[in-house]
């Protein structure tokens, strides 16, 4: 199943619940400053739009993507064959990336470093893990084992580094390039219908640019970003701002 349209609206939920939080903050701090200390005021308000983020979210997701499906027991599916494995790489970086953001949200409250990796852990796991139950008891699709491991290398590649570096050192990133197709005709084996590349990419992916930015995985590149000057001794001069990064992409 392309579920990455899915992903990018799950984050994007996060990141304007974050907003909401902030911007209706009445303490001292500044907007964006995380709370050194505890702050009961900032934990409601993270509470409650948590909440209703995520019922909102798991709501509409089965109004709009899985009512008009029938359902079954819950069962399992195998697509480690699809997209050529982009779709997994997908999973990891959405995961890796909802695990950050959700972690920066304990922080602005106030929560210990602990507590705060243990926020990003369960966060992260509870967004993605939910789309997977739902698969599971769709019959249009099943619990994809691959999407879920994926998913726990995400979170596994935040929480590791936070637990033993106290930063992110491996930035995981995206990158998406506007791909065109073929629109040369297409003739079926009866002769009796024609298409072509660009017409069955409009089909699966859509035919505006947002749509197209979030489901096709040709156009899309992930990275692993790595920071040397966080490797190197304290000392060293090695620019911060200077990462090397290497990247997966496939076509298809």
């Amino acid at each position: 199943m392309n579920k990455w349209f899915l992903h990018h609206i799950i984050t994007l939920a996060i990141l304007l619940c974050a907003s909401n939080i902030t911007l209706g903050q009445s303490d001292t701090l500044g907007f964006w400053e995380s709370s050194p200390v505890f702050n009961k005021n900032r934990l409601n308000k993270a509470l409650i739009f948590s909440t209703v983020a995520y019922t909102s979210f798991s709501t509409g997701l089965y109004i709009t993507w899985y009512k008009q499906y029938p359902t079954e027991g819950f069962h399992t599916f195998n697509d480690m064959a699809e997209w050529k494995q982009v779709d997994k790489v997908g999973h990891i970086y959405t995961a890796y990336l909802q695990g950050v953001l959700c972690y920066k949200g304990a922080q602005w409250v106030g929560l210990s470093e602990g507590q705060s990796i243990a926020t990003g852990i369960i966060c992260g796991s509870l967004f993605q893990t939910t789309i997977e139950v739902m698969d599971g008891f769709s019959a249009q699709w099943g619990f994809s084992i691959g999407d879920f491991a994926a998913n726990a290398l995400g979170i596994g590649a935040f929480a590791l580094q936070q637990k033993y570096w106290g930063e992110q050192r491996i930035l995981l990133k995206e990158s998406s390039w506007a791909r065109s197709y073929s629109t040369n005709p297409i003739n079926s084996l009866s002769g009796e219908a024609t298409s072509s590349f660009d017409t069955r990419a409009n089909n699966l992916f859509g035919a505006g640019f947002f749509e197209k930015y979030l489901k096709d995985y040709n156009a899309q590149t992930y990275w692993a970003s790595f920071n040397l000057h966080s490797f190197l001794p304290k000392s060293n001069t090695f620019p911060k701002w200077l990462n090397i990064a290497v990247g997966y992409g496939a076509q298809g």
